[in-house]
């Protein structure tokens, strides 16, 4: 597991790489990469904690998004599905990120156009088909306990969110432990000028991630090394960097 985790971790580098590049260089895309690499706390759950599922997160969030770009502009069913079920199997591993799904949703809803829309129809499936499976392979396990199991176990308890906390506390805030996430960030708004549909939904989406994560009763992370939680997102963040470092 702990050689598997760092493998597709660093395939998923790879792939941002390869994404990036075409866009803003290979001298940016390159530095991105490390950039991403070594900060916090990717490298830590590559290295120092693979056992755990934020490195096979990070990956698949990659993936998604990866396929995502470059087949955002096709309308055939058979592509759509497979994405779908990509997306199925990330939410499955971490259902934080499917705050990711905005992206694909929101740049078709903002098309404006009942054709273009049909695509969402078949990348429902993908989650749909992989959220039954995994739902029948625990009720197989706990039968008639598993909802119990889940209300007794769920850290979804905060009625109020903290969200400007999880990202700039000192106890593993998101910005605290990984400033360069910040310039990031800040990237998404120059990103706005070249795909505003794009950067929109990217902005939606860690939104979403931040507040959903904030509602748990240990929004911190426990005993994290940064921000955990937000790693499904690292090739948004890939891109905000990009953008940041080429605007400098």
């Amino acid at each position: 597991v702990t050689t598997q985790s760092y493998l597709i971790a660093f395939l998923a580098l790879v792939l941002i790489e390869a994404m990036l590049r075409p866009v803003f260089g290979a001298a940016v895309a390159a530095t991105t990469i490390f950039g991403i690499w070594l900060a916090p706390p990717l490298h830590f759950y590559m290295v120092s904690d693979p056992s755990t599922s934020h490195a096979t997160s990070m990956a698949i969030g990659a993936l998604f998004v990866a396929l995502w770009w470059r087949w955002r502009e096709r309308d055939d069913r058979r592509t759509w599905f497979l994405l779908g079920l990509i997306a199925g199997l990330m939410v499955v591993v971490r259902p934080q990120d499917g705050a990711l799904l905005l992206l694909p949703l929101g740049d078709r809803l903002l098309r404006r156009s009942w054709s273009r829309l049909k695509p969402i129809v078949h990348l429902a499936w993908g989650p749909f088909l992989c959220g039954g499976l995994q739902l029948g392979v625990w009720l197989a396990m706990y039968g008639h306990d598993l909802f119990r199991i889940v209300f007794r176990q769920t850290n979804l308890v905060r009625p109020t969110p903290h969200f400007f906390d999880l990202l700039f506390t000192s106890r593993h805030g998101l910005f605290t432990w990984t400033p360069i996430l910040a310039l990031a960030a800040a990237g998404w708004l120059l990103w706005l000028r070249r795909d505003v549909r794009a950067a929109a939904m990217a902005l939606s989406a860690f939104a979403l991630a931040v507040y959903v994560n904030s509602l748990m009763q240990d929004w911190w992370g426990a005993s994290s090394f940064g921000q955990r939680r937000l790693l499904g997102l690292s090739v948004l963040f890939a891109w905000g960097l990009a953008e940041a470092l080429t605007f400098v």
